[in-house]
């Protein structure tokens, strides 16, 4: 059974009241639903929580839920919109929803945006079982940034342009896929602490490395190594071998 998150977004408690009891009501799998009425903690949650799905109500006054899918891009859960505007409804369906329902909804139409919603799930499932690059999750992590100070400024690197780091002489360099790069004063360890998980993993005591960003990988003078599609290359120690190289076969099965 597919277990869905929800994430509600509107700033009428009744409104985010109805839709709760409703989804609980009629769809059970549906273990994880939580609601939000400002755009700040809906991205912030969104991000957390990964939900599959994300139910909007439309705001005709402020626009939020437009603010909201703006601010989100690019996003990978699907979206149901809500309202009680119908003259707004065309304009939200052209953000590639899955459905644009008015308020009160009624639940026959609801449960047909919810198969559609298990099609495109199921669909996805199908065609990326295992595949490291196709995973919702990954795709989050590719498209969250990471602050480094440098030069007397803070650049915001998309963690996706980055191929790998080093730590060289208490100084850490982040190497892009471009072949840019950008060197800050803080320690490899403290950047780490800022890097998803799923992306990243140590290849070496002074290197971490995009998996996504890794080319191949050889064996010189019994000793392994990383290309990377930045063009460098990078070595690959014995304790961080068996990680890297099960992972890298995962993303070609």
């Amino acid at each position: 059974m597919i277990i869905i998150k929800t994430v509600i977004f509107t700033k009428n408690d009744h409104t985010a009241l109805h839709v709760v009891a409703t989804l609980e009501e009629h769809f059970p799998e549906f273990t994880e639903i939580s609601s939000v009425d400002n755009i700040a903690d809906a991205v912030k949650h969104i991000q957390q929580s990964q939900p599959n799905l994300l139910i909007i109500d439309i705001d005709y006054e402020t626009y939020d839920a437009y603010q909201l899918i703006e601010d989100l891009k690019p996003f990978h859960c699907e979206v149901i919109f809500i309202t009680n505007v119908d003259m707004i409804r065309s304009r939200y369906m052209q953000c590639n929803a899955i459905s644009c329902l008015p308020l009160p909804f009624n639940i026959g139409d609801l449960k047909l945006s919810i198969n559609k919603l298990y099609q495109k799930i199921s669909f996805s499932q199908v065609l990326f079982p295992d595949y490291v690059a196709m995973d919702m999750h990954l795709q989050h992590s590719i498209n969250m940034k990471l602050s480094l100070f440098d030069k007397g400024k803070t650049n915001l690197i998309k963690m996706g342009n980055i191929a790998y780091l080093h730590s060289d002489n208490g100084y850490t360099t982040a190497y892009l896929i471009d072949k840019t790069s950008f060197t800050s004063s803080s320690q490899l360890g403290e950047i780490e602490l800022h890097l998803p998980t799923d992306l990243f993993y140590k290849a070496h005591r002074s290197y971490i490395v995009n998996i996504t960003a890794i080319e191949s990988h050889f064996i010189r003078n019994g000793e392994y190594f990383l290309v990377m599609s930045n063009g460098c290359t990078i070595p690959l120690s014995n304790s961080h071998k068996s990680r890297i190289l099960a992972i890298i076969k995962q993303s070609l099965v």
